[in-house]
């Protein structure tokens, strides 16, 4: 599946790779997390070049979990405070992600929990993917 935008169809898109494919990025939203256990996996396949990927979840929903951000050599994890983050943007402006082969694993944990754990690769300045 490429092309992702708008709410990830789950069970549709549940449990299965998608590509992220689209120059200009988008937004995307999780559906409420109710611990089902779904997981929703996506990695880069096109190089954005200008705007950003971003998945967010649904309101009274956050993320828990560690992406790592390496550049270089030189890997920096950064953490998702539960209860307080709710997005993972891949931004093509100041950071330099949402670069081809970047990973992120979405899982539904328990009531209003996503777990997000991933990979990505920085040419510009790195900094914390999660707001």
């Amino acid at each position: 599946i490429t092309d992702v935008k708008a709410t990830f169809a789950i069970p549709v898109q549940a449990n299965q790779l998608l590509l992220l494919d689209a120059v200009a990025g988008f937004v995307s939203t999780l559906p409420i997390a109710t611990g089902s256990g779904n997981v929703v996996e996506v990695q880069v396949k096109t190089t954005l070049t200008s705007g950003a990927y971003e998945v967010s979840v649904t309101s009274g929903d956050s993320l828990a979990g560690t992406i790592v951000a390496s550049k270089g050599t030189t890997p920096t994890p950064y953490q998702a405070t539960q209860g307080t983050t709710v997005n993972v943007t891949l931004t093509n402006a100041a950071v330099g992600a949402g670069i081809k082969g970047d990973y992120l694993c979405f899982t539904d944990v328990a009531a209003n929990v996503w777990e997000v754990q991933g990979n990505t690769w920085v040419t510009g300045t790195v900094a914390t993917p999660f707001s």
